[in-house]
């Protein structure tokens, strides 16, 4: 078995929510204070916020979280209601390339610690530590704090908006700060990328078994010296202005695995990105592209 074939069996077998047991037999539903989602993803290009890293063969991208309860309760009510402990690994393994054959075929590890708060007002609030490396061959690509703040807005919009299934826009914000390294052409730490993002959904297909979910996320990336580059006279320039995204993905829960295993769902998707002069000038092969179309279906699990 080659190196994609074994690590894609790895995570498949790490998804099997039966190696975590902390609930109470035939209860149906994780009760216990560890919390596990996986899944794996193909995808037509991987874009990297805006960058076009690698958009020729198969990739495949098999990704990890685990989360402990840390802290539930009244003690630091009302801005603290939880605490949970956060780890995930992150992969992206791809054929090669012309444009990514010194790396080898495992492009990229990602992993991340950090903390999740439930917040009031039903905000969630995410502070991580992100090491990204090349398992193969370059090692370290960069390191970075990701600081996201989360609303769960469908209560709001309870009366204002009656579309099956609407749960409101889910606003984000994301800061992320490098420490060291660097995704551009230059600097090496403290360059600052800046997400802000909505992902409304509605119901497309309303089936008691299998409903399917309609999402539309969509994306607007701004950097500070995140997007740097050489222009054609030699010059490094800095765009702040990185990308903006926006998205159509169905989604199906697969309704046939017993509650027992978990909550597994499959999903459909393409993005169309509207690209800055920073990230279009960043891409690995040099083609200037001010749009990209990324198509991408998966399977994800959640216990």
């Amino acid at each position: 078995m080659n190196r994609i074939g074994l690590i894609t069996l790895l995570c498949l077998l790490l998804a099997v929510p039966a190696v975590v047991r902390a609930h109470d037999e035939g209860s149906g539903s994780n009760l216990g204070a560890i919390g596990l989602k996986s899944g794996i993803d193909l995808t037509t290009q991987y874009n990297f916020r805006g960058i076009n890293v690698e958009d020729q063969g198969s990739i495949i991208q098999p990704w990890l979280e685990i989360n402990a309860v840390l802290y539930s309760g009244d003690a630091l009510a009302p801005m603290v209601e939880g605490v949970k402990m956060k780890f995930g690994f992150w992969n992206t393994i791809q054929e090669d390339s012309p444009k990514t054959q010194a790396h080898g075929s495992y492009f990229e590890a990602d992993y991340s610690l950090g903390l999740i708060l439930d917040l009031c007002h039903e905000l969630t609030g995410e502070v991580s530590f992100v090491y990204l490396e090349d398992p193969d061959v370059v090692g370290n690509y960069s390191e970075e704090v990701d600081l996201k703040l989360a609303l769960d807005d469908s209560a709001q919009w309870e009366g204002v908006l009656d579309l099956p299934g609407f749960k409101g826009l889910q606003p984000h914000v994301l800061v992320v700060i490098e420490t060291n390294g660097s995704t551009d052409a230059a600097g090496n730490g403290g360059d600052i990328y800046y997400e802000f993002g909505i992902n409304p959904s509605v119901l497309a297909w309303d089936n008691p078994d299998y409903p399917v979910t309609l999402s539309v996320p969509m994306k607007l990336a701004l950097g500070d010296n995140y997007y740097e580059y050489i222009n054609a006279g030699g010059n490094l320039r800095d765009d702040s202005f990185g990308y903006f995204s926006v998205g159509l993905v169905l989604s199906a829960p697969l309704s046939f695995v017993p509650a027992d295993h978990g909550q597994w769902q499959i999903h459909a998707g393409v993005d169309f990105l509207f690209l800055g002069n920073g990230a279009e000038a960043l891409t690995s092969n040099g083609s200037l592209d001010s749009t990209e179309i990324v198509g991408s279906a998966g399977i994800s699990m959640e216990y």
